[in-house]
C-alpha cells in the first residue's frame, strides 16, 4: 500500500470565491452557490442553498464544481466537514469557505471522501479549533498523506461508501417528509383547532365550542388557556463551558451546542470538572 500526498493524487485542490455584492448577489433560482452550511459529514444539505445569475457565475468560472468533486469546509465552526457534490444541484460554484478536491483517475473519489473523513480529528487538531482563527490552508490540505491500496480495493470500499450514502440520502428524504407531515398535523390541530374530539371528529369543524382569548386576540377551544412556558415547565439555561476544555476525542461529558441541535448529533466533549448536575440532560428533556 502506497502513501502519497493529496496534491499528487488529485487534479484540483482549491477554495471557492464570493460573488460581488455579497448577500445582494443571491437570488431564488439560477446557478447553485455552495456554502459551508451545505457541507456536512457525508451529507450535502440542500436547505439554504444559494443561487446566483449567469453573469455572477461567469465571474467565478475558476471555482466550477463537477460531479464527483469532494467538498471540504476550511473555516468556521463547521471546519473539516466533508461530502460529495450531488449531481442534481449542478451547475454549481463554491464560496471561499469551501475547498474543491477533485480526484485523479488513479483514485476512487468515494474512497478519498472516506479517508478525508477518517482524517477529520487530525484536521481539527492542526487547524487550531477554539483559537482566534480556525482555518485549513491549501498547503496543509495538499500535503496530507493518503494511504492508497490498489484501485480495485479502493473501488470496493468506495462502492460500500456510496451505498451507505445512498441509504443516508433516502433516510434524509424520509425524515423531511415526516417533518412536513408533523408540521401539517400541528397546523391542523393547533392552528385550525381540528384536533380529534371525544368522538374522533375534527373539533372545530364538528361544531366544537370556541371562546375568545384576549391574550391571543382570537378564538380558541373552550377550556384552553394561555400560560407562560415558565409556568408549565422547569426551565434551565445552559452552562458557559470554557472552550479550553473542548475536545472531539470523547474525553469527558458530551456538550450540546446550537449546531448540534440542527444536525441532530454531538461532536464536542468537555473535560471540565465540577459542573453542577442541574445542567445535565435527562431523557425527555
Amino acid at each position: 500500500m502506497s502513501k502519497l500526498s493529496l496534491k499528487n493524487i488529485t487534479k484540483k485542490i482549491g477554495s471557492g470565491a464570493t460573488p460581488t455584492g455579497g448577500q445582494n448577489a443571491y437570488q431564488n433560482s439560477g446557478i447553485s452557490l455552495i456554502r459551508s452550511q451545505n457541507v456536512h459529514d457525508f451529507a450535502f444539505l440542500k436547505n439554504g442553498l444559494a443561487y446566483i445569475n449567469e453573469e455572477q457565475a461567469n465571474n467565478l468560472n475558476n471555482v466550477i464544481v463537477l460531479e464527483n468533486d469532494i467538498l471540504l469546509n476550511i473555516t468556521g465552526d463547521s471546519i473539516a466537514r466533508v461530502c460529495k457534490v450531488p449531481k442534481e444541484i449542478l451547475p454549481a460554484r463554491v464560496n471561499q469557505h469551501v475547498m474543491i478536491i477533485r480526484a485523479s483517475s488513479a483514485v476512487d473519489s468515494n474512497y478519498l471522501l472516506c479517508y478525508l473523513q477518517f482524517l477529520k480529528p487530525y484536521l481539527l487538531k492542526i487547524c487550531g479549533v477554539g483559537g482566534t482563527r480556525n482555518a485549513l490552508t491549501k498547503d496543509v490540505i495538499e500535503n496530507l498523506l493518503v494511504e492508497l491500496p490498489n484501485l480495485s480495493i479502493q473501488n470496493n470500499i468506495g462502492l460500500l461508501i456510496d451505498n451507505i450514502n445512498a441509504k443516508i440520502e433516502l433516510n434524509n428524504r424520509i425524515n423531511a417528509e415526516l417533518e412536513q407531515m408533523a408540521k401539517t398535523l400541528y397546523d391542523y390541530w393547533f392552528v385550525q383547532f381540528d384536533f380529534p374530539n371525544k368522538n374522533g371528529r375534527p373539533y372545530k369543524s364538528s361544531g366544537g365550542k370556541m371562546v375568545w382569548s384576549e391574550e391571543l386576540k382570537r378564538e380558541v377551544p373552550e377550556g384552553w388557556e394561555v400560560k407562560s412556558l415558565f409556568n408549565v415547565c422547569n426551565v434551565q439555561y445552559g452552562y458557559p463551558f470554557s472552550t479550553e476544555f473542548f475536545n472531539s476525542e470523547g474525553i469527558g461529558k458530551p456538550v450540546i451546542r446550537i449546531r448540534d441541535i440542527l444536525e441532530n448529533s454531538i461532536s464536542n466533549y468537555s473535560s471540565q470538572l465540577e459542573i453542577d448536575t442541574k445542567y445535565e440532560i435527562k431523557i425527555g428533556d
